[in-house]
């Protein structure tokens, strides 16, 4: 985080207290709350910074309201996978030998 200003993750406009070089995780954190999503969806080069860790961001923004985009990039930030690994075998009998 750059200098000991606090994350955006709490809130979104506590993006504006950090210096002009922000990293990915700083820019992702700015999308951590609905307000954050409302207030930053215009940015493309926030956006496009964020992308380098949520690649799917922009249009996460484009088709899903904001506390589902908060929601999805709060997963990111903590390590949550997307999609569950699954299981490809199919039990025996179910396709119908």
């Amino acid at each position: 985080m750059s200098s000991n200003a606090p994350s955006p993750r709490v809130r979104h406009d506590y993006l504006l207290l950090h210096k002009p070089l922000i990293s990915a995780r700083t820019a992702l954190e700015a999308f951590a709350t609905p307000e954050g999503v409302e207030a930053y969806r215009g940015f493309p080069n926030l956006i496009s910074k964020a992308q380098t860790l949520l690649p799917d961001l922009q249009q996460l923004i484009e088709t899903m309201p904001p506390e589902f985009v908060a929601a999805r990039v709060r997963m990111a930030l903590d390590g949550v996978p997307l999609i569950a690994p699954v299981d490809h075998d199919i039990p025996t009998g179910l396709m119908g030998d």
